[in-house]
């Protein structure tokens, strides 16, 4: 599938491609990209030829030249004079790639110089925007309730970093563990100026619960073909999690009896699997969660867009439907004796053949811990009709599930569980930031609250 960054000043236009499954390389990288793209924007505006083609990929300096872009920035500066002020870099992150903005304030505009990095930390896009406002802090964070800490955990091989949210207070505190969605994600869930896991950390936290998010260990680390092919959601997602319970348990300010585990999107979809391997977790919550296959959503979301009136959505809906039908015939055994190292979708055909594999509503009618279903009614991404309603019908007949399992719709929420109005999009997801829902963050705190408090 293709994502493209489109221009607003109409200076030029760099389409970029994604759709592997790999880490932005390296984690020094990450802390360095801001005065990497502000070198790059330096080399532009001295109009030094040589320097600035440094800092470009392959595949831009056979379309574009430097010059070209030396002199999209002088005609900036003639139009608007020297900036009045230089605001220190933005970073967000755009599947594989990171995007850097270099906000500029003159005296007549505000505008953002966008600097796009592709996973080899080479310059892939180029862009001239009005100023867009970054990450806001919502008004139910209370600051000066919580503190954070670093944490390191996991396998010997695979560390993660994350954070801690910490309620102040003596405790021992509530905790609940952040499981992200599909793709290498950063340990906010950052999707354009959204932060949602920062959101929910800090909201929770702000509410007496202590909050564990950590990046992705396909964000952390760049994987290699051997572990691309053997890569399951049991390596992807599963294992980690595991591990931060472990991390948990070993911290005097938590409640080990009193640990929950709250996956959204693949994570929420995950949740009957994550629980096999965390059975001594008080309880789950699974944010707009899948109740159906990666494939028959790939395909749901697809003739979505292509209803918004998306043309490369139409046009790619036949080659995704032919890829869809090759990996729901996979199965265990033919992908052991096969040598095909093909990827299918940006993943193995093991990690798809593994996902073939499990009954999702099976392995949620044997759960035996509480679990909250919340639900976006404006997500097109997981649906409403598609997939909460599935979940409700799957548990209809356990006995007693009526007060095991909860479920809430929020109408006006997207997938992110952010307001908004009409019918989403993904560009709902790039304009100016916005918050989790407040009503999400009470609702999730209560449940906590009341399920620890059950649970003593």
């Amino acid at each position: 599938m293709r994502s493209s960054l489109k221009l607003v000043l109409s200076l030029f236009l760099l389409i970029l491609q994604s759709g592997e499954m790999k880490a932005f390389a390296g984690g020094e990288a990450k802390l360095e990209i801001g005065a990497v793209a502000e070198s790059f924007l330096s080399a532009l505006e001295a109009g030094d030829d040589a320097k600035a083609r440094l800092f470009l990929s392959d595949s831009v300096l056979k379309q574009v030249k430097p010059a070209l872009l030396i002199s999209s920035v002088a005609s900036v500066n003639s139009r608007y004079g020297e900036p009045l002020e230089k605001l220190p870099p933005r970073i967000e992150n755009f599947a594989s790639f990171k995007i850097v903005f270099l906000p500029r304030k003159y005296k007549a505009t505000f505008l953002d110089y966008k600097v796009v990095f592709s996973s080899n930390n080479k310059v892939s896009g180029f862009f001239v925007v009005p100023h867009k406002q970054g990450y806001r802090t919502p008004p139910y964070v209370k600051p000066g309730s919580f503190r954070e800490e670093p944490l390191k955990f996991g396998l010997q091989d695979w560390k993660l970093w994350g954070k801690l949210s910490i309620p102040e207070g003596k405790g021992p505190f509530p905790a609940v563990i952040l499981v992200h969605g599909s793709g290498p994600q950063d340990m906010d869930e950052s999707i354009g100026s959204n932060k949602p896991f920062m959101d929910l950390a800090h909201g929770l936290a702000s509410r007496g619960i202590v909050v564990l998010r950590y990046a992705k260990r396909t964000k952390l680390y760049k994987l290699d073909e051997a572990q691309i092919q053997s890569m399951t959601v049991k390596d992807e997602v599963i294992d980690d999690v595991a591990a931060a319970v472990k991390s948990l348990e070993k911290i005097s300010c938590v409640d080990r009896s009193a640990i929950f585990i709250l996956g959204h999107s693949l994570g929420g979809m995950l949740i009957p699997r994550i629980a096999q391997a965390c059975p001594d977790a008080a309880g789950y919550i699974s944010l707009a969660g899948a109740s159906i296959s990666l494939t028959e959503k790939l395909i749901s979301q697809t003739e979505y867009l292509a209803s918004l009136g998306d043309k490369s959505a139409r046009d790619g809906l036949p080659e995704l439907k032919k890829q869809v039908a090759e990996i729901r015939a996979l199965n265990g055994a033919d992908v052991g004796a096969s040598k095909d190292r093909r990827l299918i979708l940006g993943a193995s055909r093991h990690y798809w053949s593994d996902l073939n594999g499990y009954d999702l509503k099976k392995g949620i009618i044997e759960m035996n811990k509480p679990v909250l279903f919340l639900q976006g009614g404006r997500d097109y991404q997981v649906t409403e009709s598609g997939d909460f309603e599935l979940w409700r019908k799957a548990v209809a007949s356990k006995p007693g599930g009526d007060k095991q399992y909860q479920f809430k719709l929020y109408p006006r929420l997207n997938h992110l569980f952010m307001a908004g109005a009409g019918k989403s999009s993904p560009d709902e997801y790039y304009r100016d930031s916005r918050n989790v829902d407040v009503q999400v963050i009470e609702d999730i705190a209560r449940w906590l609250h009341l399920v620890a408090t059950e649970g003593r």
